[in-house]
């Protein structure tokens, strides 16, 4: 890929492309400012004490990283669905990205999430 940019902490980055798969297990996360994100159970999320983690290990106790800093968890709701998910490879130096506002990271360089790229406001 060498036309499109990803929104990472960094800026914008390069990223390889997306891996375009089928997943089973999916949690829809909300904050207290009401902010979603609606990713894969393996799906790994900033948090504000204890780094990244599963968002199937996250509660009501976390704080998410977002653009506009940590935000607390008010509700997960886990949907035991499967959905075509997006996995962008190889997202610039560090591996994370933004999705949504919310920082994610690349497990062993690729993530599944829901949102294409990024949701601009």
């Amino acid at each position: 890929n060498s036309k499109y940019e990803i929104l990472t902490p960094n800026g914008f980055e390069k990223f390889d492309g997306i891996l375009i798969q089928e997943k089973q297990g999916i949690n829809k996360i909300v904050l207290e400012n009401n902010q979603e994100l609606r990713c894969t159970i393996s799906h790994l999320v900033k948090t504000r004490d204890n780094g990244f983690k599963k968002s199937q290990d996250l509660t009501e106790n976390d704080f998410i990283e977002t653009a506009d800093g940590f935000i607390k968890v008010k509700e997960i709701i886990r949907e035991r669905i499967s959905e075509v998910v997006y996995d962008p490879i190889n997202v610039g130096e560090k591996h994370e990205y933004i999705s949504n506002g919310i920082t994610l990271i690349i497990a062993n360089f690729y993530l599944v999430i829901l949102f294409l790229l990024i949701q601009l406001n």
